[in-house]
């Protein structure tokens, strides 16, 4: 009698928070592929012995966890705690994904944590193999402006027929910005979006600013510029993104741009061929082109939706460097290495995955 009135007190200890806690809806996707990757070394006979490798990628995989909260007169709070999943080797980060907490109204969002900034998700879509060996942000973005950001806040505006804005701020803090010691950075993100019937166009700007309390030359700014637009007609989607770089961090600016296009054609209602083409023009340091900097990247795939939730795909990509560029081919969020050339060597990689979301 005395084990069942402990066990029944046990109980209702537990219930209570459970009457409490906001209902949370779990979600998440697992993005596996076997890759075969080859870092091109030597490619036109440089660089040391070639090293090709085959492997099991986890790309940006990730579990999460998000609800959202009635707080009445139209308000609503809302929540999210995402972290990345390592499907290949079980070493998993909780929560270094978008992890936040926000309001919401007719008004708009208003956000606070760590979140893709507006700059990022400006063309995010045009990414046709977006989290694959084949990823466009090897080259996209400069490295550092194709990235979600710590001690974020922003806003997000309701959309007005099509049309939309946002805005997002990094105080001077421990954000992740790399800075360190004396050194203390910022970043402002703004992007403005507009969608009609088949076609979008947006254009963002974002920029990382430092300073230094003690060294007067270790400042400035590092900056990006984009105009994205996709059109779509019947079976088939083009975009075109365009951006610009300019950092004058440590008193010499550097600047270059890059472009991307990618098509979509639906072979079938679940089966689609995908092309995507990305340049970095040569890049110019106190005006001054750097000759052999610029480098492509082409990939060529297709995938095929099992289900709702589920596809299968299979892509090819290479990078073609220039004399002294040295891109690699980007895994954001995957747990294998990246391709690392060379200068002037020409990486590439083949790779065959599934993709599932829950």
């Amino acid at each position: 009698m005395q084990k069942k009135i402990i066990a029944l007190a046990v109980a209702s200890a537990l219930a209570v928070p459970a009457v409490a806690m906001a209902e949370a809806t779990v979600y998440g996707q697992m993005n596996m592929a076997y890759e075969v990757v080859d870092n091109g070394a030597n490619t036109a006979g440089v660089g040391t012995a070639s090293d090709s490798t085959n492997n099991v990628s986890s790309n940006k995989s990730r579990l999460g966890f998000k609800g959202t909260e009635d707080l009445g007169n139209g308000m609503n709070l809302m929540w999210q705690m995402e972290g990345q999943v390592n499907g290949d080797t079980g070493a998993n980060t909780l929560f270094n994904r978008n992890t936040f907490v926000a309001l919401s109204n007719d008004y708009g969002t208003a956000l606070w944590g760590r979140h893709d900034t507006p700059y990022k998700k400006a063309s995010g879509k045009s990414n046709v193999f977006k989290d694959t060996i084949a990823d466009n942000r090897t080259i996209m973005g400069g490295g550092a402006h194709e990235a979600r950001l710590s001690d974020l806040a922003a806003y997000f505006s309701p959309d007005f027929s099509g049309f939309n804005f946002a805005v997002a701020y990094v105080g001077q803090t421990d954000n992740g910005l790399g800075a360190t010691g004396s050194t203390v950075a910022s970043a402002t993100s703004i992007a403005a979006n507009y969608a009609r019937d088949n076609y979008t166009i947006s254009v963002a700007n974002q920029s990382f600013s430092q300073k230094d309390k003690l060294v007067a030359a270790n400042k400035g700014d590092n900056t990006a510029t984009k105009l994205a637009g996709s059109y779509s007609m019947d079976a088939l989607t083009v975009a075109l993104v365009y951006e610009m770089l300019s950092n004058d961090i440590g008193g010499t600016k550097t600047e270059g741009d890059n472009v991307y296009i990618s098509a979509k054609y639906m072979v079938t209602d679940k089966g689609a061929v995908k092309l995507g083409y990305t340049t970095a023009g040569e890049t110019k340091t106190g005006g001054a082109t750097n000759n052999g900097s610029g480098a492509s990247q082409v990939a060529l795939g297709y995938s095929h939706m099992l289900a709702d939730n589920t596809s299968v795909y299979a892509v090819y990509t290479s990078v073609d460097n220039d004399t002294t560029a040295t891109y690699g081919l980007g895994q954001r969020g995957s747990t294998a290495g990246l391709a690392a050339a060379n200068a002037g060597e020409d990486p590439n990689a083949f790779a065959v995955g599934m993709r599932m979301s829950f």
